[in-house]
């Protein structure tokens, strides 16, 4: 490659590293917020929780292969909730028995 491909080619990175979204754990918090997650009662019944705000006990980045972020909800009924970058959910345990 060239001086002036080389060029090119970095200046490319650098413009498309500035398109690629950044979220933080407000952000991915703020995502959460409203989601659906579904369970079944002792009765083997379908139910869902919605997220509050205020379900959401921790948030952290983990950085894994499909999951970036673990998101702690609950406190009775509690799940881990995994998100990708972009704040969706790519995997939730429950953490209560039913």
């Amino acid at each position: 490659m060239n001086g002036k491909a080389c060029i090119i080619a970095l200046f490319l990175a650098i413009l498309l590293a500035g398109c690629v979204q950044q979220y933080d754990a407000e952000d991915i918090t703020q995502k959460l917020i409203g989601k659906e997650l579904e369970y079944s009662s002792i009765a083997g019944e379908t139910l869902v929780y919605k997220i509050k705000e205020s379900d959401i006990k921790s948030v952290q980045k983990i950085g894994g292969k499909s999951a970036e972020w673990k998101a702690e909800i609950g406190d009775a009924l509690k799940w881990n909730v995994y998100t990708d970058g972009n704040g969706n959910i790519v995997k939730v345990e429950q953490l209560f028995a039913t």
